[in-house]
């Protein structure tokens, strides 16, 4: 499953209702322990006839994406960290310049052969996201690409994409990101090229009109962090390369020449995040094409989301198998789908999506439709041990009652557009097991025929 360009997430009459009905409120997955075999009891409560429990469990997993697009917001990500269920995940900022400011320069307003180039930095400003502990110093590395950055047909680029580099010539500088108290961190770009930029603006050469020309000679740069790292860090597109020369209109007064800049943006062309995980003998290691699905038993009881990597969630209902047995005289009411944060894998500084992406998918996890269900999050602010995603499925449980009972159809959940391809951390959803589980509560309308 290419993993898109992205996307943002009564009852119903039945006919032929007798004179007789009974509401039967059904809660799968009690929160104390009751068996997890499926069963239907009936039991003759007067005034009803009929009180119907299904303790059936649901099914979650983890599965993954083939690929996610980084490149589509206007967030580049630098930095590395570990997690113990994630392995050590690194990203890194490739970019090329952009020739627009460069273009719109009037002849007044460009260098001349009198004034004097002082030195440059890539200015990467800070979008006040981070994962991790920031305050932990490193160094970046920055190194010119050695190949041409091509996207892919539909004209993005993927986190997993790699680009060759000059890694003998990459330059280290020593860092302390501070993202929530500072504008920007400023690192020094090699002097050579920044001379060679500065010249070429003074002589007003063609490739610095033609931007399909400076490509071709500056195929971009990759910016990443050093094995100290234990966090990653935002940067926005709207970061740049700053030339700094001096004006030397006034050359021989005391107060020298007037300090300028050119400025070449890094979101006027080709960019993305490159995220990388490496294998760390973790369980999700076993997840390596996206039909795949690796159940939450198999991971502590616990399944994943996580949009940079690309890890997303599976909700499976084979209890809807046996509601098709007690016939047509069966309604749904409402259903609300409980997913329950694990409580030890958040605080207070940690950054909990609103909202979650929901689509339908097949048993290969393929995406045969993306419903809009409404969905809020309950925040458990004192204990952190019931923070819940409420998310309301009756239509899909509607439509299963209507479909073969053996179509292995399910729900997925991963982060939504704007986040998929721009986040780092993980959200961890309880499993089928323990105090805290994820579950399911529907309410029916049943009527007894014949009455």
């Amino acid at each position: 499953m290419m993993f898109w360009k992205w996307i943002d997430f009564g009852f119903k009459n039945g006919k032929g209702l007798q004179k007789t009905a009974i509401i039967i409120f059904v809660l799968i997955f009690f929160r104390c322990d009751l068996p997890s075999s499926i069963g239907l009891d009936q039991v003759d409560v007067e005034p009803l006839d009929v009180l119907t429990i299904d303790t059936t469990t649901i099914e979650i997993s983890t599965i993954v994406f083939d690929s996610v697009a980084t490149s589509t917001n206007s967030r580049l990500l630098v930095g590395r960290y570990t997690d113990e269920y994630l392995g050590t995940v690194e990203t890194a900022a490739v970019f090329q310049l952009g020739l627009d400011s460069i273009i719109d320069l009037r002849s007044n307003e460009r260098p001349d052969e009198d004034d004097r180039y002082i030195d440059c930095q890539l200015c990467l400003k800070y979008d006040s996201y981070f994962y991790g502990d920031y305050e932990n110093d490193f160094a970046l590395f920055i190194a010119e690409l050695e190949e041409n950055m091509e996207p892919a047909d539909d004209n993005l680029f993927y986190g997993h994409y790699t680009f060759n580099y000059d890694s003998l010539n990459a330059l280290e500088y020593p860092v302390n990101p501070r993202p929530l108290d500072q504008i920007e961190i400023s690192v020094p770009f090699p002097d050579g090229l920044c001379q060679e930029l500065y010249d070429l603006v003074v002589a007003d050469d063609d490739i610095m009109g033609n931007e399909e020309d400076f490509i071709e000679k500056y195929k971009g740069w990759i910016v990443k962090a050093s094995s100290e790292a234990t966090s990653v860090i935002g940067f926005s597109t709207g970061s740049l390369l700053q030339v700094n020369y001096e004006e030397r209109g006034n050359e021989g007064s005391e107060e020298g020449g007037e300090e300028k800049e050119l400025l070449f943006a890094i979101g006027d062309n080709y960019y993305y995040s490159q995220i990388l995980r490496s294998d760390n003998n973790t369980p999700l290691d076993q997840l390596t094409e996206s039909k795949q699905r690796l159940s939450s038993l198999d991971t502590d009881d616990i399944s994943f989301i996580q949009g940079g990597v690309g890890y997303g969630l599976r909700v499976e209902m084979p209890f809807l198998k046996r509601y098709r047995e007690l016939g047509e005289e069966v309604a749904i009411i409402d259903a609300t789908l409980n997913l329950v944060v694990r409580s030890n894998s958040y605080d207070d500084k940690s950054y909990l999506p609103q909202r979650l992406f929901v689509g339908q998918v097949d048993k290969l996890n393929r995406i045969y439709n993306i419903p809009s269900w409404p969905s809020s999050i309950f925040l458990d602010e004192e204990f952190k041990e019931t923070t819940t995603y409420l998310i309301g499925i009756e239509d899909f449980i509607r439509s299963q009652m209507d479909t073969i009972p053996t179509n292995q159809n399910a729900l997925m959940f991963s982060s939504i557009e704007g986040e998929i391809g721009s986040t780092i951390e993980k959200l961890a959803i309880n499993g089928e097991q323990g105090t805290f589980k994820s579950f399911v509560e529907i309410n029916l309308l049943i009527t007894k025929q014949g009455q």
